[in-house]
């Protein structure tokens, strides 16, 4: 395991228990790592690179890109449009717990509507 992989793996571990005491949040799989999930559909998780990765609503997703805040997601050759990479931050937690409410309250609404 890499130094950037534990280091994100970390950090998302201390923020993810909060998000387990809520109402239908899990830890699920995808891409081969453990994630947050709401309903069974995943909201959060660490890739293989530390990044936090997250699902965002579209416009969101877009301006945190123009930002420089995060990256876009590619896998399997292909860019995942709700999904951003965000760095990890220096301080922690920077921006990653605000993010992650954000895509919890995202997918959570998307789960529910159907």
């Amino acid at each position: 395991m890499t130094d950037l992989l534990a280091a994100g793996r970390a950090l998302f571990d201390d923020l993810a228990a909060d998000h387990l005491g809520r109402p239908h949040v899990t830890m699920g799989r995808m891409f081969a790592s453990d994630g947050l999930a709401v309903r069974g559909k995943i909201f959060a998780f660490v890739g293989r690179d530390g990044r936090l990765v997250l699902k965002l609503p579209l416009a969101r997703a877009e301006e945190l890109k123009e930002r420089g805040v995060a990256e876009p997601v590619t896998l399997g050759g292909r860019t995942m449009r709700e999904w951003v990479g965000v760095p990890l931050p220096d301080p922690q937690p920077g921006p990653w717990s605000g993010l992650m409410e954000e895509a919890h309250a995202y997918v959570a609404d998307l789960a529910e509507r159907r």
